[in-house]
């Protein structure tokens, strides 16, 4: 026969890990954005530039707010990369 102890302290570590898992499902939605969220475009541009050349992109499409991420490498010893952002008021 189980003694009534064990039986209360079951019903005590049972209820502590409901309440647990409810709180945490709870705290996890509130984090999670309830709206779909759009999809994100990635735009790779791999070319080769020669010494003395510029190469200009424009970028009508981005907005205030959106994730610009640039990466440029050097393939050659004697190449030292370099990027630069510019206003949208330049011209190329």
């Amino acid at each position: 026969m189980i003694e009534p102890k064990n039986i209360l302290r079951n019903n005590l570590l049972a209820t502590a890990l409901v309440s647990s898992l409810v709180i945490t499902l709870i705290l996890a939605a509130g984090v999670v954005p309830g709206h779909a969220q759009e999809r994100e475009s990635v735009q790779v541009l791999t070319q080769r530039i020669e010494a003395g050349d510029i190469h200009f992109y424009q970028l009508p499409d981005l907005h205030a707010g959106e994730t610009l991420s640039i990466y440029v490498m050097g393939t050659s010893g004697n190449f030292d990369p370099f990027t630069a952002l510019m206003g949208g008021g330049v011209n190329p």
